[in-house]
């Protein structure tokens, strides 16, 4: 992932609509969160511009398509998978020169890194139909995509820590009050820093 990853952001592609990016979560409630964040808010805060804009909406439907894909295969993905592979790799070495050129066969040696750059290459070339000359113009988009990533995460990260900060007497006031049960609630007495300060 982290090889195909390197290739991604060396070779970008004009069509994207963001700077590509993203890890896989262990957990599924943060992978919840983060969907939330990075995928539901900015598709309906998009759908609604385009709306103000009277310009077609798209981005909340496709950000349906995409979770729906990722739910089907979610078993797949989150799952450890073991396959004993050792006849099929031990076939490149006991079929002939002929039959190696005729029915192709993965070296197990072969270079990935090499293999991802050219499956890259292909993906912009002949899945997304860019031509392989407008490379440089690529890049500065994805220079642009990389930079007003950063802009929208530091801005909203900014609204939650002035939202949380605003609010800070509120949860102080609930941490205040679970502090005050559990005190109730515990058998033993509790010693406190300022009990034992001269």
């Amino acid at each position: 992932m982290v090889s195909g990853e390197k290739w991604m952001h060396q070779y970008p592609f004009t069509v994207a609509l963001w700077y590509p990016g993203g890890n896989i979560r262990s957990y599924w409630i943060t992978y919840q969160i983060s969907k939330f964040f990075y995928h539901l808010l900015p598709a309906y805060l998009i759908d609604g511009l385009l709306f103000l804009l009277r310009r077609e909406r798209f981005m909340v439907k496709l950000q349906a398509r995409i979770s729906h894909g990722l739910e089907v295969v979610q078993y797949y993905t989150t799952k450890e998978w073991h396959f004993n592979n050792e006849r099929f790799l031990s076939l490149h070495t006991r079929i002939n020169a002929e039959d190696q050129s005729t029915f192709y066969f993965v070296d197990p040696h072969m270079d990935m890194d090499h293999y991802f750059e050219n499956f890259v290459l292909g993906i912009r070339q002949y899945c997304c139909k860019e031509d392989p000359g407008n490379l440089p113009r690529a890049r500065r988009l994805h220079r642009i995509r990389y930079i007003v990533d950063r802009a929208v995460k530091l801005f909203f990260l900014t609204l939650l820590l002035l939202f949380f900060f605003s609010k800070r007497h509120y949860f102080l006031s609930y941490v205040e009050m679970l502090d005050n049960a559990f005190k109730s609630l515990s058998p033993f007495p509790i010693i406190r820093r300022e009990d034992y300060l001269y």
